[in-house]
């Protein structure tokens, strides 16, 4: 039963996306707003799409430290 009810959960929200993230993409300069990491900058790395759809990215910052934030917490630099 579980199964069923997970699998179907699931469906709902496939594909459904975050609003407001299709503008990040690799290689662009962005800044952090939101989170854990607000303040920092860097450059998109990797861009990632969750199955609850959810948009994770990967930031590298200028002295090489990488890190990981969800698109909707960041905004062009």
């Amino acid at each position: 039963m579980c199964a069923a009810f997970c699998a179907s959960s699931r469906a709902d929200v496939t594909g459904a996306g975050e609003a407001g993230v299709d503008h990040i993409v690799d290689g662009l300069a962005c800044r952090v707003v939101k989170g854990t990491h607000s303040g920092k900058g860097g450059t998109v790395q990797d861009r990632q799409t969750s199955k609850s759809g959810h948009v994770t990215i990967t930031v590298r910052q200028a002295n090489g430290v990488c890190f990981k934030t969800l698109a909707r917490n960041v905004v062009p630099a």
